[in-house]
């Protein structure tokens, strides 16, 4: 019994040093593609029913996987309340980038503009930040709440969240809504009329091939690479 204990603790070591590196390597390319203004900026892996995080947020681009540490999912009010409505979720990134917190403070909020935010179709929520502690776990609840499986929660005049079952997928959608956001600040400073895409748009972009539902894994490698730790 005992060579089996130790055998399934090594693993979980094993595994517990992956998600830290992955965790450190996510860190690093938020500050290469300038995702974050640090403040109250935070990445989180789920691990049992504590989390793993960053100890010292405050340079992202040197961050390695020994300032990440176990925390409870209490360290941050957001990341508990995801963690605690969805039991799916096993990774997620805060951030206040420059173009979606922009975004987040729009009535009119995030627009489906290109065929690039089509992993965002129907997977979209919006919650407003005022109030107490209370009321914002009350708004945060019932917009996660509403929508199944979705992947991203714009907090209004304070960025967004993305989450998704694993660090690469989040630290992709967090990337590409950054990128959407940009665009959409770009079309709205042209001056010109908006020409949003309708739900039959996406559907039918997601059928011939020129949009994708998810965005695939298979760049992290390369992403992590460019970062080394």
């Amino acid at each position: 019994g005992h060579s089996h204990h130790s055998a399934k603790s090594s693993k979980n070591e094993l595994e517990e040093e992956a998600l830290k590196y992955d965790l450190a390597v996510a860190h690093r390319l938020c500050a290469k593609f300038q995702l974050g203004s640090l403040c109250q900026s935070h990445i989180s892996v789920r691990r049992g029913s504590d989390c793993l995080t960053c100890d010292n947020p405050s340079v992202w681009s040197s961050i390695a996987s020994s300032d990440v540490s176990v925390k409870s999912t209490e360290f941050d009010p957001i990341h508990h309340i995801i963690y605690k409505c969805r039991e799916d979720v096993g990774a997620i990134i805060h951030l206040k980038s420059p173009a979606a917190t922009a975004i987040s403070c729009l009535q009119d909020g995030f627009q489906f503009l290109s065929f690039d935010s089509a992993p965002f179709h129907n997977k979209l929520v919006t919650c407003e930040c005022r109030g107490t502690a209370k009321t914002m776990e009350k708004n945060v609840t019932s917009a996660i709440g509403a929508v199944d499986d979705c992947n991203v929660l714009v907090l209004r005049n304070n960025g967004f969240a993305c989450f998704a079952e694993s660090i690469e997928e989040a630290w992709l959608l967090a990337q590409r809504f950054e990128e959407c956001s940009k665009l959409q600040l770009e079309v709205m400073k042209s001056g010109g009329e908006l020409h949003a895409l309708i739900d039959k748009d996406i559907k039918q972009g997601i059928e011939s091939g020129i949009a994708q539902s998810s965005i695939p894994t298979s760049a992290w490698s390369d992403l992590s690479a460019s970062v080394q730790l």
